[in-house]
């Protein structure tokens, strides 16, 4: 594990960057434009393999490990710039926060194996989340005797808790009818700035409350009363906002008779 080489200064592995932005930027053009840009073609000079390990959703307010395993398969030193990064971003890609970056300078042994890693920890995540809890982890690396490039990105699930629903088996129209919602804290400090909002089409109209701060690890608990106006299937829908969790979502289906 030659992790404890990585350095966090920005100016680490500049040059390896900058030639990887380059090198994403011309791949599937012309062949010219690699040898003007002396990038190297994919299948010549790549005798060294990069695997980043794709990483499971992780519960909310968990710490966790980004791995790049990488193998030397010829038989002649190696030597690697790269960098690692994890960033906060929208369910369209567009990044929104740093949250962690190294980067450093090292050597493969012939026919050896090394792992890169980083350890995130949720204090370093919590509040920077936006709206899905998406986690984008950028690897790059460089070998300096071939020029040969690689970069990969993978997306990491932040997975929040479910908000269970609990209501009698049916409804009756024009007769009260309840609705238990609950979820646990599972962050090890307070949820503060609370909201929960609830609807139900044919129950209710939109409801916004408010919700005392939530201790660490709590349960937090809630009831609605609905006065169903019409019969058939109708659908239960709720929401409940923080200042460090959004959309912990919850929904299901009751009978009107």
């Amino acid at each position: 594990d030659i992790t404890r080489e990585f350095k966090n200064a920005e100016s680490e592995g500049a040059d390896a960057e900058r030639r990887l932005v380059v090198y994403n930027a011309i791949r599937g053009v012309p062949r010219v434009a690699h040898q003007t840009y002396e990038i190297p073609d994919e299948e010549e000079d790549v005798d060294v393999e990069f695997d980043l390990i794709d990483t499971d959703p992780i519960p909310f307010g968990q710490n966790f490990d980004v791995v790049v395993n990488i193998y030397n398969n010829s038989n002649q030193v190696r030597n690697i710039e790269a960098t690692l990064a994890a960033c906060t971003a929208y369910y369209t890609g567009v990044t929104a926060e740093h949250i962690k970056r190294a980067a450093g300078k090292f050597s493969v042994r012939p026919r050896e194996k090394e792992v890169l890693k980083i350890h995130v920890t949720s204090m370093e995540y919590l509040g920077k989340l936006v709206d899905h809890g998406i986690i984008k982890i950028y690897a790059t690396a460089a070998v300096r005797e071939t020029n040969q490039t690689w970069s990969e990105e993978d997306d990491i699930m932040m997975k929040k808790p479910n908000l269970n629903i609990q209501t009698e088996q049916r409804f009756i129209i024009g007769q009260e009818g309840q609705a238990d919602f609950s979820f646990r804290n599972p962050l090890s400090h307070r949820l503060t700035g609370c909201v929960y909002s609830v609807e139900g089409p044919g129950l209710q109209k939109p409801k916004v409350s408010y919700y005392r701060d939530v201790q660490p690890n709590e349960i937090v608990d809630f009831s609605e009363t609905f006065y169903p106006h019409r019969s058939g299937e109708m659908k239960i829908v709720a929401n409940f906002n923080c200042n460090e969790m959004e959309g912990i979502n919850g929904s299901t289906t009751v009978l009107v008779q």
